[in-house]
C-alpha cells in the first residue's frame, strides 16, 4: 500500500497540483481557467515559476484543432457491438455484477446491445457518471518474472467492464480525430496504426549514430510518467 501511494503522489509537487495553480484549476484540470488557457487568455498568478509559465503558453489550443471541432458527439452501436466482439471473455474487471462475459453475450443480441450502448453513451456526452463507475480496484501484477519486491511490480486499476469500454472508445475516438488535422507528433509511435515500436527504436539508433559520424552536439529527452493514473487520486482518496 505504501508503494502503490508513493507511486500515485509522485506528481502532488508540481505546480499544477499545488497552490497558486491547484485554486484555478483544481484537480480536473477543467472550468473557466482551463478554457482561457486553450484561447491562450490566461493570466498566470504571482509565485508560479518561468518555466511552467511557457508549459501554460504552449497549451494553448491550435486553430486546426478548434476548426475541426469537438469530436465525438455519439457511440454508433456498431462500433460498440464491434469492441466487444474483439473483447476477451476472461479480462478482469472490478468484481461485481458485470463481467467482459456477461457484457460481450450482451452485446450480441439486438436489444440489450442498444440498451448497454445507450448506458455508455450517456456517461460520456452529458458528464454524469454513475456510481458504479467510481469504484475501482488496484491490482499489482510482476512486471519482470522473478521480481516480486513492491517497487519492482506494476500497479493497474480495475474499472468495472463498460467504463473500460468508454475508455477506450474515447481514446481511440481521440486519436482518429487528432489524425485529421495533424496534430500528432511525428514521434508519436503509441496507439498509432501502421507505426511500431521497433521502428522508433532503429530511428533512434540512426540518429545517435548520425550525430556521432558528423560530431554533432543533440540531446535525447527520455520521459517516464511513473503513474499516468495519479489525477485519479486526489488526497481525499488517499
Amino acid at each position: 500500500m505504501e508503494g502503490t501511494k508513493k507511486k500515485y503522489t509522485a506528481a502532488s509537487h508540481t505546480p499544477f497540483m499545488t497552490h497558486p495553480l491547484l485554486y484555478d484549476f483544481g484537480y480536473l484540470g477543467v472550468g473557466e481557467s482551463a478554457e482561457e488557457v486553450l484561447l491562450g487568455q490566461y493570466t498566470p498568478p504571482k509565485g508560479v515559476d518561468p518555466i511552467t509559465i511557457q508549459f501554460i503558453q504552449h497549451l494553448q489550443q491550435l486553430q486546426a484543432k478548434r476548426e475541426a471541432g469537438m469530436y465525438p458527439t455519439s457511440l454508433p452501436l456498431q462500433e460498440y457491438r464491434g469492441y466487444w466482439k474483439k473483447a476477451r471473455e476472461y479480462t478482469s474487471c472490478y468484481p461485481g455484477d458485470l463481467s467482459f462475459a456477461s457484457l460481450k453475450a450482451a452485446a450480441q443480441d439486438d436489444v440489450n446491445a442498444e440498451f448497454e450502448c445507450l448506458m455508455v453513451e450517456i456517461p460520456l456526452f452529458s458528464g454524469y457518471a454513475p456510481n458504479r463507475w467510481k469504484k475501482f480496484l488496484d491490482v499489482m501484477l510482476l512486471k519482470k518474472e522473478g521480481l516480486t519486491q513492491v517497487e519492482a511490480l506494476r500497479t493497474i486499476v480495475l474499472f468495472q467492464p463498460d467504463c473500460n469500454c468508454a475508455f477506450k472508445f474515447l481514446g481511440q475516438a481521440m486519436m482518429k480525430h487528432a489524425k485529421t488535422p495533424h496534430l500528432l507528433a511525428p514521434e508519436q509511435y503509441g496507439s498509432w496504426k501502421n507505426y511500431r515500436s521497433i521502428d522508433l527504436a532503429m530511428n533512434k539508433t540512426i540518429t545517435y549514430d548520425l550525430l556521432r559520424q558528423t560530431k554533432t552536439p543533440g540531446a535525447v529527452c527520455l520521459n517516464d510518467a511513473q503513474s499516468c493514473y495519479h489525477l485519479l487520486f486526489t488526497p481525499q482518496h488517499l
